[in-house]
């Protein structure tokens, strides 16, 4: 459980760190601007459905199944990248997001140790 902290602390502070540097202090900087939110986005949200879980089901030692992670990263994919930019012309779909968003999910799987199961 200690690696899956330090991967939500991380992320969490990468996204923190941007918003503030992107919003606050106006700091530009083109690949970390269209591409750190979505990157981190999938640990950030896949952890907390694991906290959640825990606490609901009282199972302290539960882990995502790799079917919901595949699930939740192409439910983000298709919210973010196919439907926001269909209500509001201040979203923009952008295929590389959904490279982000894959990434991060990997990253989430390794770090959880997932294995296959036959």
């Amino acid at each position: 459980m200690q690696k899956e902290s330090v991967l939500f602390g991380s992320c969490l502070f990468i996204f923190i760190l941007h918003q503030i540097l992107e919003n606050c202090f106006h700091v530009p900087v083109k690949m970390v601007d269209n591409y750190a939110d979505p990157l981190v986005c999938m640990p950030i949200i896949l952890q907390l459905v694991v906290w959640e879980r825990r606490l609901l089901l009282k199972d302290a030692y539960y882990r995502l199944p790799l079917l919901h992670i595949i699930g939740y990263f192409i439910l983000t994919s298709l919210i973010a990248e196919l439907l926001f930019p269909k209500l509001s012309n201040r979203f923009t779909a952008d295929s590389l997001d959904v490279v982000c968003y894959a990434i991060g999910s990997f990253v989430f799987i390794a770090i959880n140790s997932y294995k296959r199961s036959h």
